[in-house]
């Protein structure tokens, strides 16, 4: 039984350490007065070269990880897995939002994800792409700021990712310092953002306060001056947009089967109709091209030279929707690589 209880006060002491490593009452805190209540770090890196440290600090099966301004701690950083399910009472605006694995931008609140940003959306970020949301609290105010933020490290994340920098790449009001990289930064509503980033999952959590602007945002020295339009509003938007408002914006995956670009035509299409989308036979008698693809009713035109482009149409009540697919498979009308799944008027 003394076990059973020493087991119990085991449990308890850890829980009270990760209730305090995850709270607002580290920030400002020095190693020495982490290390007095949490133990020895396994990880404390400082450098005379740079006010910047970081530190990390395990708690049973969970670690947090710190990042320091003169040695103090200015920014907490907490991951989202199976062995640690965050609940983070003691910081402001997350006291009562639960945070578990498979937890996505769509399940927050919406104040928490009133601002985007993004330090890469191309092929090559696999792995170190992030997206973040981040609620800045008033200039005045002592409350830290909380970061939401979603690794994309997986394909499906990729394709989202991508899916939403090709929407505001080129929009006026987008600020990228390598447009060519699509490294953007700005600001968003979560009814305009959502429609197309609502299904990724949050991967990490963050609270604090920006020991440097280059930190957050290495691509972005200045930011946008207005909010960038991105897509659809979320159901429950105040004001929804029409069907013909949404022209040429990726449509999410969730919405299509999990359909995304990148895929053969062939499963496009499948998952398509499998969503209720039929396919819109192009008028009798326009000439599509040569493709083989053109055996296809829904095939709108085929381009006859460079990567052998083809457009197709779906629609399900009044939306209609696009695929561009490209590359010219001889005896394979469905064989095509699609580039995007756009909704059109």
């Amino acid at each position: 039984m003394s076990f059973a209880l020493s087991g119990w006060a085991a449990l308890s002491d850890e829980k009270d350490d990760w209730a305090y490593a995850t709270s607002a009452a580290v920030l400002g805190k020095t190693a020495e007065e982490l290390e007095a209540r949490l133990g020895p770090t396994p990880m404390k890196r400082f450098s005379e070269l740079s006010p910047m440290g970081e530190m990390v600090f395990t708690i049973g099966k969970c670690q947090v990880y710190y990042i320091t301004l003169d040695q103090k701690v200015s920014l907490v950083s907490i991951k989202v897995d199976h062995d640690c399910q965050p609940s983070l009472d003691g910081v402001p605006l997350l006291e009562g939002v639960s945070f578990e694995p498979g937890t996505t931008f769509a399940e927050m609140p919406a104040d928490l994800t009133g601002t985007w940003r993004g330090n890469c959306f191309g092929e090559h970020c696999i792995g170190i792409a992030r997206i973040d949301f981040v609620h800045f609290p008033p200039s005045d105010s002592s409350t830290p700021e909380v970061f939401l933020t979603s690794l994309i490290d997986t394909q499906e994340k990729l394709a989202i990712n991508l899916a939403w920098g090709d929407s505001i790449v080129s929009p006026v009001g987008a600020y990228s310092a390598e447009r060519d990289l699509k490294a953007i930064c700005g600001t968003a509503d979560q009814t305009v953002a959502g429609s197309i980033l609502r299904d990724l999952e949050i991967t990490l959590i963050h609270f604090g306060y920006r020991s440097s602007e280059t930190h957050w945002t290495s691509a972005c020295p200045t930011l946008p001056n207005a909010p960038v339009p991105i897509s659809a509003g979320m159901p429950g938007s105040a004001s929804p947009q029409t069907p013909s408002s949404l022209a040429d914006t990726p449509v999410p995956p969730s919405e299509i089967g999990g359909a995304v670009h990148e895929m053969v035509y062939s499963q496009v299409r499948e998952r398509l109709i499998a969503s209720g989308y039929q396919p819109v036979p192009r008028p009798q008698g326009q000439f599509c091209g040569y493709s083989e693809a053109c055996k296809l009713p829904e095939a709108d035109n085929c381009a006859g030279a460079g990567e052998g482009e083809c457009i197709y149409f779906f629609r399900k009540g009044e939306q209609t929707i696009r695929v561009r697919g490209i590359g010219d498979f001889e005896g394979q009308p469905q064989g095509q690589i699609v580039t995007a799944i756009l909704y059109s008027n």
